[in-house]
């Protein structure tokens, strides 16, 4: 696979050695950026011949990749603190700007952007994440979607760029800011926190605070309703979500699930759970399933059941069936009944002090073991601490 920007790597290696990570920083000549301006034309010509070719699709996203690799080296060997308007950063940044514009169809997005673009690509928004902060601030929008909403603005001020965001989570964080400042665009009457609900459902915005915002702003409009319009009025919102296809395919979070993914289990799970009792009356009581209590909360135990669960306890089951399964047969400390929407909303939003507590039981759990079946270890360690 041709390097296109070998002359560009040999012009580089030829400057003196304070342009690689030392503390200060020395400039091209004027004949060598010279050079490096035409090395850079050069790799555009080779991309833009590259690309027009009967080069097949696999091999394509392998060579601009390679590209983007080999320009993330260089900029990430270059001096940290040195100015991206010095050369030879200034061009390579521009180099990386133009394969990211033009050739994106053909990048892996899911490798790594080079820290000192993705930190030039997100300042270059700051203008705009302040204005979306201003809108904000002064809009009558849902003070919990505010909070969540400007809270996510910090990336495009932060000095410090994440160290694995990759071309993908940047071109999210570009098509994030851009899809919510259209709503102010095009703002009509209607509830401007319900046009920003839709309008983030769309653009994948699967941010935990905003999954717990779309629960609790569903859950609220449902108190007031009898059983059989809360059914409908879950079905009728789960129809609405289409499949995942339909919405933009890079998350905010690629730990979680997409957000309409989550948003629609839950939906359902809480219709099942209505359709339930309402069909309890005609159940016959011998058939009532005893449920095993656990001095757990529901946070603990959903915290538990996603351990069990990425540690692999579960064998082949799916996580939706687990997750309906274990309200049916447990009961947590100081609520009997949970309904599948609670367990679900805290199976994907584990807080650390649940996690905290789940943490000290097993360690209490191994200090039994180890008491029992592995007692040298108990003795070894009674005498560490002595010494």
């Amino acid at each position: 696979m041709k390097n296109e920007l070998a002359k560009i790597t040999e012009l580089i290696a030829r400057q003196e050695p304070a342009m690689m990570n030392s503390g200060v920083y020395t400039c091209f000549s004027e004949d060598s950026t010279a050079q490096l301006e035409q090395a850079c034309s050069e790799a555009r010509e080779a991309w833009a011949s590259v690309v027009f070719s009967d080069t097949g699709k696999n091999t394509l996203r392998r060579y601009f990749t390679y590209q983007m690799r080999v320009l993330s080296g260089l900029l990430d060997g270059l001096n940290a603190d040195a100015p991206t308007t010095r050369e030879p950063i200034h061009h390579l940044i521009e180099l990386a700007d133009h394969l990211y514009i033009f050739f994106a169809a053909q990048l892996d997005m899911s490798v790594n952007s080079p820290v000192k673009f993705a930190r030039y690509k997100l300042f270059a928004l700051g203008e705009k994440a302040g204005e979306l902060s201003g809108l904000l601030k002064n809009s009558e929008v849902n003070p919990s979607l505010k909070i969540c909403l400007i809270s996510c603005l910090d990336i495009y001020f932060a000095p410090a760029i994440p160290p694995r965001l990759s071309l993908g989570t940047l071109n999210y964080l570009e098509l994030l800011l851009e899809g919510l400042l259209q709503v102010w665009d095009f703002q009509s009457h209607a509830d401007i926190s319900l046009v920003l609900e839709e309008r983030l459902i769309a653009l994948n915005f699967n941010h935990l605070e905003f999954f717990r915002y779309l629960v609790k702003t569903t859950g609220s409009a449902l108190e007031s309703l009898s059983p059989e319009d809360r059914q409908a009025l879950l079905l009728k919102k789960a129809s609405l979500l289409q499949s995942d296809i339909h919405y933009n395919k890079w998350y905010y979070d690629p730990a979680l699930p997409p957000v309409a993914l989550m948003y629609k289990d839950w939906l359902k799970d809480e219709a099942s759970a209505v359709a339930a009792r309402l069909r309890l009356p005609a159940l016959n009581p011998v058939m009532k399933i005893e449920k095993i209590g656990l001095n757990l909360s529901v946070a603990e135990l959903a915290c538990l059941v996603r351990l069990f669960f990425e540690a692999g306890l579960f064998l082949e089951t799916g996580i939706t069936e687990i997750l309906k399964s274990i309200p049916l047969h447990f009961a947590a400390k100081y609520q009997p009944s949970i309904s599948n929407g609670s367990f679900s909303t805290k199976y994907y939003s584990s807080e650390q002090k649940a996690a905290a507590k789940v943490k000290a039981l097993l360690l209490k759990m191994i200090a039994w073991l180890n008491k029992h079946y592995f007692p040298v270890v108990v003795v070894a360690g009674a005498v560490i601490a002595a010494r």
